[in-house]
């Protein structure tokens, strides 16, 4: 059990004291009565992975952010489906299953088909705070140091990613990321944004990605801190102290809950509910039982006490994100209205497509009812179209998911036909073993045959272009899985697709024997 201390009524207090230390007539600076101490990299980042992006901070700190990629399609218009909430239907009222769309911003070598956004690694400590807020720099000394910053609420939380932008803007502009030459700002994630990256969406299997807890090694008390004496006993711990989830994040559930930049609003059995209330926290907290810990927890706080202090509620914190703006560049708002209506792969409709066809004749009419008219439906069909374009990309990657794991299994039983045949050849060799190595071969048969299949299918259902849109994203997914040999086999199963797309039934053989070939 590491060493704790209880910060919640003493935060509480601290907060209101440096908010009013730091408000002043320059909104940003960072006044400083003290010099700034050198901060041991533990204090920031105790499990340095090499793979960070690391802000400076006031008073020589750092803060350490993890990439989420968002892979889609080539067009800057288009996003990737998050899935939000739970199924249970005792909490549907306020955590019914949603499907948002998510789409990073920055993008790697300016394509919109590999974007990704930055999230904070650890949730942001008590001294990274003060060196933004306080009007004195903190003297980092040990793992106390790493207590998270606690009783915030969301004009704190929204108040220190202004500071701390603003810094950084004036003090350390090239550190910020650029997308289009525009630098990165601090923020509070969206709760889209924390779920995704709380889920690991892009570096698990689709079907893990759904379940009540991201995917754990091990209890539910080696990843989260959670109320009870064989956790956190009653007081915040230590950041980093646990195991990460899947995309890298340490403390994501438990601990304290984090503050979003969202509003709370409430989910009916098909929508979001218009209400709009409180803020919205996520992740549980110290707080939270292990058997109530679930990624689709979200809680609503509200801005302001009875009396109407403002509400600075204990085991309430933040982590935060590093985003850009959305028009970066005229060149870039042009390549969203280029974009915009088009299809997933980012190329224009054809001259005979109808969507095109009614825009083109409600631009020639002089009635502007009928003009209107013209241009709903040709906003329905677009809408429907892009419905439609986004169901075909999600079967596809499911599509190349499902080849690979089929030509995993036929692998395996091949292996294991062969063992028991090579026994079954023997001299001596009983009845059992001859049985056996029969059965196994049978079931070789059989998963050769539905992975041949499986290659057929795909062939007829999606386009070439649209399989190699969706590959990147399904290739990260199974990378992130630490199985070596799944991103190989799903670049050969997509090797087969085009081959039995080139040559048809000829292949077959050809592809039945590659798909038991080393790698």
């Amino acid at each position: 059990m590491p060493r704790s201390r209880s910060w919640s009524g003493m935060r509480a207090f601290g907060a209101v004291l440096f908010g009013l230390a730091t408000f002043g007539p320059t909104p940003g600076a960072v006044a400083r009565t003290s010099p700034p101490a050198i901060w041991p990299p533990s204090a920031w980042d105790p499990q340095p992975d090499g793979t960070d992006l690391v802000l400076p901070m006031p008073c020589g700190g750092s803060m350490a952010f993890k990439a989420i990629p968002t892979e889609t399609s080539p067009n800057w218009m288009w996003d990737t489906d998050a899935v939000l909430g739970t199924t249970n239907p005792a909490l549907g009222y306020r955590e019914n299953r949603v499907v948002s769309g998510i789409a990073g911003g920055f993008a790697k070598e300016e394509n919109p088909a590999k974007r990704f956004y930055y999230i904070g690694k650890y949730e942001v400590t008590q001294h990274q705070y003060d060196a933004v807020m306080a009007d004195h720099c903190p003297q980092p000394i040990d793992d106390l140091d790493r207590l998270p910053a606690e009783a915030l609420n969301w004009y704190d939380a929204v108040d220190f990613t202004r500071r701390y932008t603003s810094w950084l803007v004036h003090t350390a502009p090239d550190s910020l990321p650029k997308e289009d030459g525009k630098p990165g700002f601090l923020r509070l994630p969206t709760e889209v944004e924390w779920e995704f990256a709380a889920r690991a969406v892009p570096f698990v299997l689709p079907s893990k990605a759904r379940d009540r807890l991201f995917p754990m090694d091990g209890s539910t008390l080696d990843y989260a801190w959670v109320s009870g004496t064989q956790s956190c006993y009653g007081y915040a711990q230590a950041v980093g102290e646990l195991k990460p989830n899947p995309a890298g994040l340490y403390d994501i559930l438990g601990n304290v809950a984090e503050i979003t930049q969202d509003l709370f609003h409430a989910r009916t059995p098909s929508s979001i509910h218009g209400q709009v209330g409180g803020f919205t926290v996520k992740g549980g907290s110290c707080e939270t039982s292990k058997e109530e810990l679930r990624t689709s927890q979200r809680a609503e706080v509200p801005f302001f006490n009875a009396d109407g202090s403002e509400n600075h509620p204990p085991f309430t914190g933040a982590r935060l994100v590093i985003a850009a703006p959305v028009f970066t560049s005229l060149s870039r708002m042009e390549a969203m209205e280029r974009d915009f209506g088009s299809n997933a792969s980012g190329t224009q409709p054809p001259q005979d497509d109808p969507v095109g066809w009614l825009k083109a004749l409600a631009a020639t009419q002089r009635d502007e009812g009928l003009k209107r008219d013209l241009d709903s439906i040709a906003a329905a069909m677009t809408a429907e179209r892009t419905d439609q374009a986004r169901k075909e990309a999600r079967t596809a990657r499911r599509a190349l998911l499902n080849g690979t794991m089929l030509m995993r299994v036929y692998r395996a039983d091949d292996m294991e036909a062969t063992r028991l045949g090579l026994f079954a050849g023997r001299e001596g060799a009983t009845d059992a073993i001859k049985r056996a190595a029969d059965q196994w071969k049978g079931r070789r048969s059989l998963s050769a045959d539905a992975y041949l299949s499986m290659v057929v299918d795909s062939v007829e259902s999606y386009p070439d272009a649209l399989l190699q849109e969706v590959h990147s994203q399904v290739r990260t997914t199974l990378t992130a899985t630490n199985n070596q040999a799944l991103p190989a086999m799903l670049d050969r199963f997509l090797a087969h697709v085009a081959r039995y797309r080139a040559e048809g039934d000829p292949s077959m053989e050809a592809i039945r024997q590659d798909a038991l070939a080393p790698f």
